[in-house]
């Protein structure tokens, strides 16, 4: 979306992220006012591992900067390096060595040494070119080779021997040399010449002799100005008064040209910078402007940056990363941060989908978007600023997968594909919940379980009632509990064997068992001391945990109708067990206790181990608790919600300050197919938020007052967007979850009903 600069991407990951664009900046950091030339800097030098930088200029002094944390601060000068303007300069940071040529025909060595501050000469050459300028010089600390160029038209090579005197090596005829550079690698020289040609010569050291190896004539159209060689990448880059900025690779004896500006600048360029690692060439114009390009393939293209200028023009260019030092006309040095355009990820990313995010639509007008993805599921969401909120779902819609999503905020449509063949529209409706059917219980309704189409609840007069629940979610009674029944704080329901699970004020546990005509007592075991608050039975390891307010813990095996004690554990906590959580595969149980703490043991040789604890989870007793598939991500509430992430400790991830006011939470309960996480009060209300795992919960919809004096159960079917509740009203109610992407129609073959296959099975996506 152009207008508000975001973007919206999709992945593998299952994943919707959000993009803003920034554009490049170049700002400048830092200047060094204070102890700059009197003149032009004509020689920059920058050292990015140890921070130094050393100059040169007119007024033939050298100084030496460390430059840390976007500040220059000094280390050493030497005022009268020279009795003139020094044009060439050279250091070398593991020997820490300076060379300098200048406008009185020397050669210079120097010794750095930066905790003594100074700068000491070590050799040099009077008239290293018979008297003229020496006005470029290139070194190979390797070799101790030293190449130098001056107005006498020569170019000439020494070696920098142990003693610190150089050596002519050998010597050559040139044409009015205006820029030199080395590769240090191959010795090897280039050189710029007054009638725009660049001639390349090698080096040889062994034979004492400058060898001629290539000359391209017309390099550029007028005369070169800027001469950089980078050493990681082969390549010379030169510019110059044509204001076109080219790089040259040496093939053989040829020197060919393989990359060019595509536009020319608006004034000729001075210097020049190369970083091979990230491909961007910085240029400095003749006005003072510096312009950045991105090196692709055989091209420049240029990069549009914050406008930046320098009042008195750049002569030198040093860059390294996003550092850039320059030397000017005015003397001075300065440091430069640069940024270069990117996308920065708005917000955490939103957990869409499971396995890939197949396609995405924006709707810009609308401001809404739609994704599929493998887990067959079509969503919908809106676009708030830098938000996606969830504006509906169709779980299940393309079994196999879905593949293509187009919306329509609008008229509220979404259409979708997938590898079921179908093409199928939905219709978006508002998020809200909607009254489907109730069943009376003798007492408060404390306790709901639900496997399609099973639906077992109890109420705290020790009522067990099951239930059957239609597509529609309209509830038929099935079977009543006929024993004397016992006042019931907890139950769980085992599908797999019809067994129920029931314990309460007299810490005893009972087994039940679902008939076609009745509920049967199997058999009862005395579990506590006093009352049983809390239980989870892990149906693949067959094994229910119980606690109370004897502060316990136990586990039980069952097996044949019966319950045999697997670990026990009996001053868990000081105080009362209120809700427990329990995944078997792990071993593992999290509880939540009177004191406000929150405590994790795991289950070794008959016994719980502590884990982990956090001592005021909450400001008052936690009151419910509910937890994802991997025990991974808990939720607890009291008067607020809290999320945790629990991996060898626990970490509070978002908080809910007071989601009913003053009311206290009563029951919690996640369903991460719907990515909703859903809270009930002491009031009757219930309220949801949709929570995918990334990024804090987003409130959804309130129903005011689901039961009359408060709700106290919950429990989801997800794939039918059906919400079960039990309340203090002595009610079970079940709503229909609006919000969804309803089904309106599929694609069909013309006069059939039948749903034809848009896609063909043997097409491969």
């Amino acid at each position: 979306n152009m207008a508000s600069n975001i973007s919206i991407s999709s992945g593998k990951d299952g994943c919707l992220q959000l993009w803003r664009y920034q554009p490049g900046t170049l700002r400048q950091v830092a200047c060094e006012a204070d102890c700059n030339h009197q003149g032009w800097v004509r020689g920059l030098q920058f050292d990015p591992s140890s921070g130094l930088v050393v100059s040169s200029g007119d007024d033939g002094a050298i100084r030496v900067f460390r430059y840390k944390e976007e500040c220059f601060t000094a280390i050493a000068e030497m005022l009268e390096a020279h009795p003139s303007g020094i044009l060439g300069l050279q250091f070398c940071s593991k020997t820490m060595r300076v060379l300098s040529a200048g406008e009185d025909g020397s050669v210079r060595s120097w010794a750095l040494d930066c905790d003594a501050k100074n700068i000491v000469l070590q050799g040099k050459v009077e008239d290293a070119h018979d008297g003229k300028t020496v006005s470029h010089i290139q070194y190979d600390s390797r070799s101790k080779l030293v190449v130098t160029a001056g107005s006498d038209l020569h170019l000439r090579a020494w070696l920098l021997s142990d003693d610190l005197t150089f050596t002519a090596m050998a010597s050559c005829q040139g044409e009015g040399i205006l820029a030199l550079q080395l590769d240090s690698e191959e010795d090897i020289c280039y050189c710029a010449h007054a009638d725009s040609s660049i001639t390349v010569w090698q080096v040889d050291v062994g034979q004492g002799q400058l060898r001629h190896i290539a000359t391209e004539a017309d390099a550029h159209s007028g005369r070169i100005l800027a001469f950089s060689f980078t050493q990681v990448s082969k390549m010379l880059w030169t510019a110059g008064v044509d204001k076109a900025i080219r790089a040259w690779q040496l093939q053989g004896q040829e020197l060919r040209m393989v990359s060019r500006s595509t536009q020319f600048l608006n004034s000729g360029v001075l210097a020049l910078a190369y970083d091979a690692k990230t491909g961007i060439v910085l240029s400095a114009g003749m006005r003072g402007d510096i312009k950045a390009w991105r090196h692709s393939g055989d091209r420049l293209v240029p990069i549009e940056l914050e406008s930046v200028d320098h009042s008195e023009g750049l002569l030198m260019l040093q860059f390294a990363g996003s550092t850039v030092i320059s030397g000017g006309l005015d003397g001075a040095l300065r440091a430069w941060r640069l940024t270069l355009a990117s996308v920065k990820r708005v917000n955490e990313p939103m957990k869409a989908h499971q396995g890939w995010s197949r396609a995405i639509h924006y709707d810009l007008k609308n401001g809404y978007v739609a994704s599929c993805g493998d887990d067959g599921h079509v969503k919908a969401w809106t676009l708030d600023g830098e938000t996606l909120r969830p504006a509906g779902s169709a779980l299940g819609a393309h079994p196999d997968g879905a593949r293509g999503v187009l919306i329509n905020g609008g008229h509220g449509l979404v259409l979708s594909c997938g590898d079921d063949g179908v093409i199928k529209a939905l219709k978006m409706t508002d998020w809200a919940s909607e009254l489907v059917s109730s069943g009376d219980h003798p007492g408060p309704v404390f306790n709901l379980q639900y496997f399609d189409p099973q639906v077992v609840s109890c109420s705290v007069d020790g009522t067990i009632k099951a239930w059957k629940m239609d597509r529609e979610g309209a509830l038929k009674f099935h079977a009543q509990s006929a024993e004397e029944s016992r006042p019931t704080l907890a139950m769980k329901y085992d599908p797999s064997t019809r067994t129920i699970f029931t314990a309460g004020f007299d810490g005893a546990v009972q087994v039940w068992r679902l008939e076609d005509h009745g509920i049967t007592l199997l058999s009862s075991i005395q579990a506590h001391e006093g009352t049983i608050r809390t239980m989870q039975f892990d149906r693949p390891a067959r094994t229910l945990v119980t606690a109370g307010e004897d502060g316990a813990l136990r586990a039980w095996r069952f097996k044949d109708g019966k319950l045999a004690k697997l670990a026990v554990l009996e001053e868990a906590v000081g105080s009362e067990i209120h809700v427990i959580a329990y995944l078997g595969r792990k071993n593992m149980v999290i509880a939540a206790c009177a004191d406000a703490s929150l405590r994790a043991w795991e289950m070794v040789n008959k016994t719980f181990k502590e884990v982990c604890k956090v001592e005021t989870a909450h400001v008052n007793v936690i009151n419910a608790m509910h937890y994802n598939a991997e025990l991974s991500t808990i939720f607890t509430a009291c008067h607020s919600v809290r999320i945790w992430k629990f991996e060898s400790k626990l970490s509070e991830l978002h908080h809910l300050p007071t989601p009913f006011g003053q009311h206290s939470v009563t029951a919690l309960r996640y369903s991460h197919a719907l990515s909703l996480l859903v809270g009930c009060s002491t009031t009757g209300a219930i309220s949801s938020w949709f929570y995918c795992g990334s990024g804090p919960p987003l409130a959804l919809w309130q129903v005011e007052s689901a039961h009359v004096r408060g709700t106290v159960s919950v429990v989801f079917d997800s794939h039918r967007s059906l919400l079960l509740t039990g309340g203090n009203d002595k009610t079970l109610k079940t709503w229909r979850l609006l919000g969804d992407l309803q089904f309106i129609c599929a694609a069909t073959e013309s006069g059939k009903s039948k749903i034809f296959t848009a896609c063909p099975k043997q097409f491969e996506w």
